[in-house]
């Protein structure tokens, strides 16, 4: 398994000085350190998790993001979604697998990310909007999901430019 802490602070509870040093220069997050925690302690009851690999968490509040590498996310999901769901009881909030994007202004990978970020609610396009400024991302999704959705717009949003880099405004329609 692959964590951004190491094996042994996921397995203590207590973090060694090298992911400490990760901790307070901002590399690693508190939510790393937690989702890496109970990923160990997952293994034990889903051996799947043992060839997993999680990059990062992004925390948005009401929304956690897990983030690892393409091809990847089933193994964080889980069968049925088992493991994502002991991950959302233990955190208390709702939980997200996204693979790393390699290039966000693919518009199909931008596509498959907010589709991930969002389900069960329907995307319906992600389009590039063109205005004499630049051009800009729009993504809308069903307006019959709109309580689907599992974490407010802003939030989503958030996600999505931690994720790619780009402002993508998020829309129902």
């Amino acid at each position: 398994m692959e964590l951004p802490i190491c094996e042994v602070c996921a397995k203590t509870g207590l973090l060694c000085p090298g992911c400490e040093e990760k901790l307070e220069r901002g590399e690693i997050t508190e939510t790393d350190v937690e989702v890496s925690k109970k990923l160990v302690e997952l293994r034990e009851k889903y051996p799947s998790l043992e060839d997993a690999v999680l990059l990062r968490t992004i925390d948005t509040g009401s929304l956690v993001v897990l983030v690892t590498k393409p091809g990847m996310a089933g193994k964080l999901i889980g069968k049925g979604g088992r493991v994502s769901r002991a991950l959302s009881d233990h955190l208390g909030k709702k939980v997200r697998v996204v693979e790393e994007v390699e290039d966000p202004e693919d518009i199909r990978q931008l596509r498959k990310l907010i589709q991930d970020l969002i389900i069960p609610a329907r995307l319906l396009s992600v389009n590039v909007v063109y205005e004499p400024e630049g051009e800009r991302y729009k993504a809308v999704i069903h307006h019959r999901d709109r309580n689907r959705v599992p974490a407010p717009v802003d939030e989503l949003q958030e996600a999505i430019k931690e994720l790619t880099g780009m402002e993508v405004e998020v829309t129902f329609g």
